[in-house]
């Protein structure tokens, strides 16, 4: 009940998205590579390449930051149920998403082993495990052309924040980049701690 749920919610976010180049199934690079074995993906967000857009970074009421590029524009998301925000490039051919799937909506807490699980009984491919600045993600591609990462929040309510679509070198790094900078936003008690 739960997978049904969370998926059909997690599939009208990406809706968004008009449909080659998957982040997460195709892997240029020694890190990306790993993607193919057992071994997690690990990024951080000295990774990010600051050539790649011009961008500023955004805190989030959910927990975490992201380096997101400064030209693009919210979109309206008015109309979809789990979407919490969303960017498109000036030109309109990529969007960024970030959904929201409850606790509540989904009937149990969310644990990152049955998002994994129900994105692959799906159909989603690419599946890999992420870790992104210290925090555990599941990578996946759609058929959209699109990439994205799946997250477990602690108050159980399950993201996604999804990128696409992804049809070239270009619009890869885009979205390398928008993963890798994925972080924990820093409480006030934090920066005192490393002071």
């Amino acid at each position: 009940m739960m997978k049904k749920r969370v998926l059909a919610l997690m599939m009208a976010g990406m809706m968004v998205f008009g449909g080659t180049m998957p982040v997460f199934a195709e892997a240029d690079t020694e890190t990306e590579t790993e993607a193919q074995s057992e071994d997690p993906i690990v990024w951080s967000y000295e990774d990010i390449d600051p050539d790649v857009y011009d961008g500023e970074w955004f805190s989030f009421e959910y927990g975490f930051d992201l380096y997101l590029p400064t030209d693009w524009e919210e979109a309206d998301i008015s109309d979809s149920d789990n979407m919490v925000y969303a960017l498109n490039s000036p030109d309109g051919k990529m969007s960024m998403a970030i959904t929201c799937n409850t606790a509540e909506e989904m009937g149990t807490k969310a644990e990152l082993d049955a998002v994994k699980a129900a994105l692959e009984s799906e159909g989603f491919t690419g599946l890999a495990d992420a870790e992104i600045n210290g925090i555990s993600t599941v990578g996946f591609d759609g058929e959209q052309n699109v990439s994205g990462i799946a997250f477990v929040g602690e108050s159980g309510n399950m993201y996604s924040i999804i990128v696409g679509p992804i049809e070239d070198e270009d619009s890869q790094a885009i979205a390398l980049n928008i993963f890798r900078s994925f972080s924990e936003t820093e409480t006030e008690a934090d920066t005192e701690a490393e002071s």
